[in-house]
């Protein structure tokens, strides 16, 4: 099950992604941020398969929306990925 959850405040639009999958221990959370990780390897091929990353996903986050994004998981319980975006940074600025 996948559950998406979004709102907004008066400075801030949050995008809420959860699911009930395996969940990621600890020093996967860790690391999902870094660049080039991925958890997605075919031992029998030797593929790495990887989109656009975790780590692509926080940069455009920080630097482009002013925002963050952050993950809450354990294992058979898990994940929940938060995300916060500056609303005048989705919006663009306001002439008066």
């Amino acid at each position: 099950m996948i559950q998406i959850n979004v709102w907004r405040d008066s400075e801030h639009l949050w995008l809420v992604v959860a699911d009930n999958g395996p969940g990621m221990t600890r020093q996967v959370q860790a690391q999902i941020f870094t660049s080039g990780f991925t958890t997605k390897f075919n031992a029998e091929t030797g593929d790495v398969y990887r989109g656009i990353g975790l780590y692509h996903t926080q940069q455009l986050m920080e630097h482009t929306f002013a925002g963050q994004i952050d993950v809450e998981s354990s294992l058979q319980h898990g994940a929940k990925f938060t995300a916060q975006f500056k609303i005048d940074h989705l919006l663009g600025e306001v002439e008066a």
